[in-house]
């Protein structure tokens, strides 16, 4: 190791320098530079680490550089880092060399820094002893960018569960974090919690784009149908492991061997970029560098990072957030505002509880946003949202805690699935779970878990038409007769003493009469 201090009037600056290896043969370049940090800090701790950077020092054997050549052909290599004093002897040596060949001048050095001498000078067994890894080496680097790259994606082609530290690469740049969770890129789902000495920073859940974040600073959850909706942008939205692995899809990634590992560096917008320290075996990340116009920002390293586990359905949902401010970005990060909302009729095939439910009639509205249109329908104190591309954020809220506008129940029935406010519903009578096309399987097991935490019987019934639904007892699809019937009936044979028996054979049968009408 060495150290060169240069004093100024308010500060020194020191080059710190060791930790020497052969080029491409240390498993983690990373790993030096902490031992140099770790070192240089136990001379002085208070100390702010502006720059490092790693360069190769050719070293021929025996100390000295090679100087020489002939004809048209000359060299000066090797100086061991060392390049001022022997940049400038080189320079001197080939200005002689070149002219001795019109016989001018001699140089008494020519033969000392002569390239040839290495044979002379070096045994066999020396060559091989210094050449050894060489093989290994030329055979490993055959691998292309692209195969590594493909590799590291394929890696992370499972559900993963991930725990990171997070630091700042200077202290006090901002706290240190944990961030902990899991992430499952084949259904678009991840759901993590960042802490900072135990108190939750932050909690993010995603769902096929759709992202829905809380900040506990200012108890606030934000939904957008992308990560790109925030101020803030993705890198400060998604969790590490999900922005290296969206990162390695863009397939540009300037790949590196580190010894028996891999270096991988991706650049993203206005100069910033993550060098990922990549196991050689696994492929799997252990360490990410975040950098901005060169200089380290923060690390992320990764304490535990499990593939092919199988998180529970709440697992992958957002914890409850009582009283939190809901908030809705569009596309372009603006809030989301209602423009309208005008009485309506329900439309054919939306869902609802029927023309009666709690001793309410339904009251139906459509609602206009600027981000989509829903379809809201009040019975008294329940409510019922059909939406498809917009997501009420009234929905939202009761996923995270009590509803809000002082509704005492919601029931969603959305595209592809029933989204987790189905299962928040206050609901007193039993649950048909009915529907084909169950795009996440986890929906029915929602409605189940709650049911069984509210003592209420849940029935199955898998219909022949139709996306997942919830048929609360007494609803159905409108003017949707054969699946609301098929569950009825379901329902009847599963639990033929139910309290609710006789009020549903009653629907049955005007349902029967409706349809033969």
């Amino acid at each position: 190791m060495w150290l060169k201090i240069e004093r100024h009037r308010d500060h020194d600056l020191v080059i710190f320098g060791g930790e020497d290896h052969k080029t491409g043969q240390s498993d983690d370049t990373n790993v030096c530079f902490d031992r140099l940090e770790r070192t240089l800090r136990s001379m002085n701790g208070d100390i702010d680490i502006t720059h490092r950077w790693s360069g190769q020092v050719i070293e021929p054997h025996g100390g000295l550089p090679l100087i020489g050549g002939s004809g048209n052909l000359y060299i000066s290599t090797g100086y061991a880092g060392q390049g001022m004093t022997f940049g400038t002897a080189g320079a001197m040596l080939i200005a002689d060399l070149i002219a001795n060949e019109k016989n001018a001048r001699e140089n008494a050095w020519a033969k000392v820094f002569d390239p040839a001498r290495v044979h002379a000078h070096m045994t066999v067994r020396e060559f091989i002893t210094e050449n050894l890894g060489f093989p290994k080496h030329l055979v490993a680097d055959r691998l292309t960018s692209h195969d590594v790259e493909a590799k590291a994606a394929r890696a992370l082609e499972h559900t993963l569960f991930v725990v990171e530290e997070i630091r700042p690469a200077r202290p006090g740049l901002f706290p240190p974090t944990v961030s902990s969770g899991y992430l499952d890129p084949r259904s678009g789902r991840g759901h993590w919690r960042v802490t900072s000495g135990g108190d939750l920073v932050s909690e993010t859940a995603i769902d096929n784009g759709r992202v829905q974040r809380y900040d506990a600073g200012d108890n606030t959850l934000t939904i957008a149908d992308s990560c790109s909706a925030f101020a803030s942008g993705c890198a400060d939205v998604l969790d590490p492991l999900e922005i290296y692995r969206r990162a390695l899809e863009s397939g540009t990634a300037k790949v590196e061997r580190d010894g028996e590992n891999w270096r991988l560096t991706l650049r993203g917008a206005a100069d910033v970029e993550q060098v990922v320290s990549v196991d050689g075996k696994t492929f799997l990340p252990t360490r990410i560098v975040w950098r901005e116009n060169g200089r380290p920002v923060s690390t992320v390293r990764f304490v535990t990072l499990e593939r092919d586990v199988q998180p529970a359905p709440e697992q992958l949902t957002m914890d409850p957030h009582p009283g939190a401010d809901v908030r809705q970005l569009n596309e372009n990060g603006a809030r989301v505002r209602t423009l309208s909302e005008r009485p309506t009729e329900v439309p054919a095939g939306d869902y609802w509880l029927g023309e009666s439910y709690a001793g309410a009639a339904p009251k139906a509205f459509a609602v206009h946003t600027t981000a989509g249109d829903a379809l809201r329908i009040e019975y008294g104190p329940f409510t019922v949202w059909n939406y498809d591309t917009y997501l009420p954020a009234e929905i939202v809220a009761a996923s995270t805690g009590p509803s809000i506008s002082g509704a005492g129940a919601g029931f969603s029935f959305g595209s592809n699935t029933v989204r987790r406010a189905a299962a928040r519903a206050r609901a007193e009578r039993p649950l048909l779970v009915a529907g084909d096309g169950v795009f996440w399987s986890d929906a029915a097991a929602e409605l189940r878990a709650f049911a069984e935490r509210m003592q209420i019987p849940v029935y199955t019934r898998r219909a022949a038409q139709g996306a997942m639904t919830a048929l609360v007892h007494g609803g159905a699809p409108h003017s949707d007769a054969p699946t609301a019937i098929a569950a009825y009936q379901t329902f009847l044979k599963l639990a033929p003493d139910d309290p609710n028996a006789s009020v549903v054979r009653a629907q049955l049968k005007q349902l029967r009469t409706n349809a033969s009408g």
